[in-house]
């Protein structure tokens, strides 16, 4: 139990923090890009789209570094205190590397398209963070939702929900996958909204993104911001 339970944790400990550090940063430095109006030199010798793809690839590398790090780093110190006894029954394969490397992709790029549109929208540092701040809580949601519901995981539609809904599949999915409690359908179908909510999100952010980033103390209104996505502004 204790082992079914330990590697989901940790699982969805390295996806919202590889996701949420690196997307943050990738929205950080739009916003103090726009501030500085440095896009203005670095449109100049690239596409919007060209440097929005560096920017997402770039910072994807750096998740993928630190989630490679973190893992080893943790392996090596379970050996050195001879804790690995304590997770005797653990059996991870190569199924479950797959899909954690799966719903960790998928979380990073839905979170970095979100975070474009953040940084391209406002106008300051500080009104992103307050923003960002309510996506980390949106995305904390499952964690307290299952303590809650730990008597009552198997069929629970709260849970069913947050496994569908794009912010939360990846954190539900991992958790719910250690009580082994999921319905045979919902791992691909969440793995399918997942992959579908990330290609329209990186769609619609590289739109805001074009349009946004020049737009210098300046702030995007939602219907603006729906008029852009739509393509009709």
């Amino acid at each position: 139990m204790v082992a079914r339970f330990f590697l989901p944790l940790v699982f969805i400990f390295l996806t919202l923090l590889g996701a949420l550090t690196s997307a943050q940063f990738l929205m950080t430095g739009v916003v103090e890009e726009k501030e500085n109006r440095i896009s203005e030199l670095l449109l100049t010798s690239s596409s919007a789209r060209e440097l929005m793809t560096g920017k997402v690839l770039g910072l994807g590398s750096l998740a993928l570094t630190q989630l490679v790090y973190m893992v080893t780093l943790g392996l090596v110190l379970a050996a050195a205190t001879e804790n690995l006894a304590l997770l005797g029954d653990l059996r991870l394969g190569l199924l479950d590397l797959l899909v954690f490397g799966l719903f960790f992709l998928l979380n990073f790029f839905l979170i970095s398209g979100l975070m474009l549109i953040i940084g391209a929208a406002v106008a300051a540092e500080q009104e992103s963070r307050q923003i960002a701040g309510l996506v980390v809580l949106v995305t904390l949601i499952p964690l307290y939702a299952i303590i809650f519901q730990l008597e009552n995981l198997e069929g629970n539609p709260l849970l069913l929900f947050l496994s569908l809904f794009p912010l939360t599949a990846a954190p539900t999915v991992l958790m719910l996958s250690g009580f082994q409690v999921m319905a045979a359908w919902q791992l691909p179908a969440s793995l399918a909204v997942l992959l579908l909510s990330t290609i329209v999100m990186l769609w619609a952010g590289a739109r805001v993104f074009r349009r946004g980033i020049l737009m210098y103390d300046q702030r995007l209104s939602l219907r603006q911001l729906r008029q852009i996505i739509q393509g009709r502004a």
